[in-house]
């Protein structure tokens, strides 16, 4: 997950995003959620239900809070160049 982060700072270092300022934060949030939700979907896993849902909604948290990182960096991105 970091590693991501650092390939986006070492390549699109001119972009909107820094590897490991908003984008890498977005990048390992982003990377945590969909591995613990594929893992989930996996049926190798003995969790009781209430792991279960502590466990997807820790997805659903990652997930949501890297797209209103995105939407804030991108919202204030563009109110800076005006």
């Amino acid at each position: 997950m970091i590693g991501l982060a650092l390939l986006i700072e070492c390549h699109w270092k001119s972009g909107r995003f820094n590897g490991l300022g908003p984008g890498g934060a977005i990048a390992i949030n982003l990377c945590g959620g969909f591995v613990l939700a594929v893992w989930l979907l996996s049926d190798d896993l003995t969790l009781p239900l209430r792991g279960q849902i502590l466990l997807w909604f820790l997805v659903l948290v990652l997930i949501g809070l890297s797209l209103l990182e995105g939407l804030d960096h991108l919202r204030n991105d563009t109110t800076d160049k005006k």
